[in-house]
């Protein structure tokens, strides 16, 4: 854990220690940002796969590159490789 995890974790601990009925709080708050996390996780599932459909249409029509340069400009921030060179070569050729 880093360090600003455990002074989260001893805060949220010893919140509870304190006051033993806020862990029900604690516990809504763990399962929401989890579920967000989830639906977050499956969105960008669906819109990498509408990418790769767009793409292999492109390839064979050349005329999605728009589209696909702000869908992939829209998931870049959360994807685990920079895509910033192919948005702006796909920018370049529309």
């Amino acid at each position: 854990m880093t360090q600003a995890e455990i002074e989260f974790y001893n805060a949220v601990r010893a919140v509870i220690q304190r006051e033993p009925e806020l862990h029900r709080v604690a516990m809504a708050a763990l399962t929401d940002g989890m579920l967000h996390a989830i639906h977050e996780a499956r969105h960008d599932r669906s819109e990498w796969e509408a990418v790769a459909m767009n793409a292999m249409h492109t390839r064979l029509f050349k005329n999605n590159r728009g589209w696909l340069a702000d869908k992939i400009a829209a998931l870049n921030g959360r994807a685990s490789m920079r895509w910033d060179s192919i948005i702006e070569k796909l920018r370049a050729k529309t």
